[in-house]
């Protein structure tokens, strides 16, 4: 895994503001692994999504060639090929430009199938289904406008992440929202703060209620 300190070498324009959640985004395609991805808002966290896949990729690579993880009862994702579409919007071109860069500077990237979108949200085609949106891009005072389209655009068991909610007025008024408006009973919705931080501090997670299969007795 490529670490923080590496990343710091291409001195992205937003890596103190997420060199924590960048962090936690790559442990969720760790732990998850979303079939589909869309990013709004590139920056540093491009960089550890990306490295996330790369890193179960080798995984799985390593498992068949090993056979260090056969499991008596193997789930769907066992052994699966993982090449998910990962779909990254911004309307900064120079930002952009920096993630191609980096990308070709790393060259570990190259075989991944990431798409960069040089449009503003509200342009953007959701034409897909996605398992995880990414949010962080100063939408918080469109977020109540824009929570519908982007819950419609999540598959059945999708996640919706949206960065700095909790300690700003506008990212404040959003989840007392969600919080009040019966709609939002289906979905469980969780907010985390870095305490140590004043902004940039925090992230929602909201994700549809499902019942997930049984695979064992106690473990």
């Amino acid at each position: 895994m490529l670490t923080n300190k590496v990343f710091e070498r291409f001195l992205l324009p937003n890596a103190k503001l997420t060199e924590n959640m960048a962090f936690v985004l790559y442990s969720f395609v760790k732990f998850n692994r979303p079939q589909s991805i869309l990013e709004v808002g590139a920056g540093y966290s491009t960089l550890f999504i990306a490295q996330a896949i790369k890193d179960v990729q080798d995984e799985i690579w390593y498992d068949r060639i090993h056979k260090k993880a056969i499991l008596k009862n193997k789930t769907k994702f066992y052994g699966k090929k993982y090449n998910p579409s990962y779909d990254v919007i911004d309307s900064d071109t120079h930002i952009l430009s920096q993630i191609r860069n980096v990308f070709n500077q790393l060259g570990c990237f190259d075989n991944l199938n990431v798409k960069l979108h040089h449009t503003m949200y509200e342009s953007f085609s959701h034409s897909k289904k996605y398992d995880l949106l990414w949010v962080d891009a100063g939408l918080h005072n469109k977020l109540v406008n824009y929570i519908d389209g982007m819950l419609s655009c999540l598959t059945s068991n999708g996640m919706l992440l949206i960065h700095s909610t909790c300690t700003n007025k506008e990212g404040r008024n959003f989840l007392q929202f969600l919080n009040s408006d019966s709609r939002f009973q289906d979905y469980e919705i969780v907010n985390m703060v870095e305490p140590h931080k004043v902004t940039q501090n925090s992230f929602t997670l909201i994700k549809k209620k499902v019942e997930y299969t049984v695979y064992t007795e106690n473990s």
